[in-house]
């Protein structure tokens, strides 16, 4: 259990961690002048496996597997949650999007919110397997540090697998510290399947 101060630091940490990630997060949307992409050449392949979704048919499949389905259907429910909140305007016709780029700004924009939210994840689960390994001073510096290194905050700001699998890896690793430490199996299984939920994202 976190004393008070670890959880006012770590608090203090997140909140970092979520300014950092959430600034700057609609730069290089699409516009009039690149309706269709962002400035991120990688966005857009994950995007198109998005697009290639059908929920009102319920058909969840991406028809290509060069990127793990499992960011594809997590990208895909943030990407519907803005279309449902009313920020854009989702629809299954490319060529409305050369019509309407805002819209198109809305599924890259809503996309990387998942991104966002992964990354500051991220940097809890940085806190909680460094705590579990090293002690809670350790699972501390390993959250200040997640939370301002310069590689995990600007991939929180794209469309793409990194965050997301590195986030599973962190928590199969600080379950598996936990394991070991109190020998519940439960733990155990949770270890694997977030290592198993690494490589499909």
């Amino acid at each position: 259990m976190a004393s008070a101060r670890s959880r006012w630091l770590l608090g203090a940490i997140l909140a970092a961690a979520a300014g950092l990630r959430f600034w700057g997060l609609g730069w290089g949307l699409p516009d009039r002048w690149a309706p269709l992409h962002s400035l991120h050449p990688d966005e857009a392949i994950s995007i198109k496996h998005v697009s290639n979704l059908r929920p009102g048919a319920l058909d969840f499949n991406p028809k290509r597997y060069d990127i793990p389905n499992f960011f594809v259907h997590y990208t895909a429910a943030w990407c519907g949650l803005g279309h449902g909140l009313g920020a854009y305007r989702a629809v299954a016709d490319p060529a409305h999007y050369l019509d309407h780029p805002e819209d198109a700004a809305g599924v890259y924009f809503w996309g990387r919110v998942g991104q966002a939210v992964a990354g500051i994840g991220l940097v809890a689960a940085l806190f909680f397997a460094g705590r579990e390994l090293f002690g809670e001073r350790a699972g501390l510096w390993a959250a200040a540090l997640g939370a301002v290194l310069p590689l995990l905050v600007v991939d929180a700001h794209y469309v793409k697998t990194d965050t997301l699998m590195t986030l599973f890896l962190v928590l199969s690793v600080a379950c598996a510290g936990r394991f070991l430490r109190s020998g519940s199996r439960v733990l155990l299984w949770f270890s694997f399947a977030s290592a198993a939920a690494a490589a499909a994202s």
